[in-house]
Protein backbone atom coordinates (compact mmCIF):
# COMPACT_ATOMS: atom_id res chain seq x y z
CA UNK A 1 0.00 0.00 0.00
CA UNK A 2 2.79 2.42 0.82
CA UNK A 3 4.28 1.89 -2.63
CA UNK A 4 0.99 3.01 -4.14
CA UNK A 5 0.72 6.07 -1.91
CA UNK A 6 4.29 7.14 -2.68
CA UNK A 7 3.81 6.68 -6.44
CA UNK A 8 0.15 7.58 -6.90
CA UNK A 9 0.91 10.80 -8.77
CA UNK A 10 3.01 9.02 -11.40
CA UNK A 11 0.76 5.99 -11.96
CA UNK A 12 -1.42 5.89 -15.06
CA UNK A 13 -4.67 3.99 -15.17
CA UNK A 14 -5.60 1.53 -17.86
CA UNK A 15 -9.00 1.33 -19.46
CA UNK A 16 -10.82 -1.80 -18.38
CA UNK A 17 -11.75 -4.15 -21.17
CA UNK A 18 -14.79 -6.37 -21.46
CA UNK A 19 -18.37 -6.06 -20.42
CA UNK A 20 -19.05 -4.52 -17.02
CA UNK A 21 -20.86 -6.61 -14.43
CA UNK A 22 -22.44 -5.91 -11.08
CA UNK A 23 -24.60 -7.69 -8.57
CA UNK A 24 -27.66 -6.02 -7.15
CA UNK A 25 -27.70 -5.21 -3.47
CA UNK A 26 -28.89 -8.04 -1.25
CA UNK A 27 -32.19 -7.46 0.57
CA UNK A 28 -33.81 -9.28 3.50
CA UNK A 29 -36.40 -10.90 1.22
CA UNK A 30 -33.56 -12.61 -0.68
CA UNK A 31 -33.15 -14.93 2.33
CA UNK A 32 -36.69 -16.29 2.32
CA UNK A 33 -36.91 -20.06 2.08
CA UNK A 34 -39.67 -21.87 0.22
CA UNK A 35 -41.26 -24.37 2.61
CA UNK A 36 -42.36 -26.47 -0.37
CA UNK A 37 -38.77 -27.12 -1.50
CA UNK A 38 -36.22 -29.46 0.05
CA UNK A 39 -33.19 -28.33 2.02
CA UNK A 40 -31.05 -29.74 -0.77
CA UNK A 41 -32.82 -27.56 -3.35
CA UNK A 42 -32.18 -24.46 -1.22
CA UNK A 43 -28.73 -25.33 0.08
CA UNK A 44 -26.92 -22.56 -1.82
CA UNK A 45 -29.31 -19.98 -0.34
CA UNK A 46 -28.68 -21.35 3.16
CA UNK A 47 -24.95 -21.35 2.55
CA UNK A 48 -24.75 -17.66 1.61
CA UNK A 49 -27.20 -16.05 4.06
CA UNK A 50 -25.90 -13.49 6.51
CA UNK A 51 -27.08 -14.66 9.94
CA UNK A 52 -26.83 -11.16 11.41
CA UNK A 53 -28.17 -8.87 8.70
CA UNK A 54 -30.18 -11.17 6.44
CA UNK A 55 -30.89 -14.48 8.21
CA UNK A 56 -32.69 -17.30 6.42
CA UNK A 57 -36.39 -17.37 7.23
CA UNK A 58 -39.68 -18.89 6.21
CA UNK A 59 -43.29 -18.02 6.85
CA UNK A 60 -45.76 -20.71 7.97
CA UNK A 61 -49.40 -19.93 8.81
CA UNK A 62 -48.61 -16.21 8.95
CA UNK A 63 -45.75 -16.66 11.43
CA UNK A 64 -42.18 -15.80 10.46
CA UNK A 65 -39.50 -18.26 11.61
CA UNK A 66 -35.82 -17.28 11.49
CA UNK A 67 -33.04 -19.84 10.99
CA UNK A 68 -29.37 -19.43 11.73
CA UNK A 69 -26.95 -21.70 9.94
CA UNK A 70 -23.25 -22.26 10.40
CA UNK A 71 -20.73 -24.81 9.27
CA UNK A 72 -19.60 -27.22 11.99
CA UNK A 73 -15.82 -27.37 11.84
CA UNK A 74 -15.59 -30.35 14.13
Amino acid sequence: MYVFVRNMHTLKGEKQEGESTFYRRRKPEDSELDINKTINEQFNLLRIVDNKRYPAFFIKNGVKYILNIRKDNG
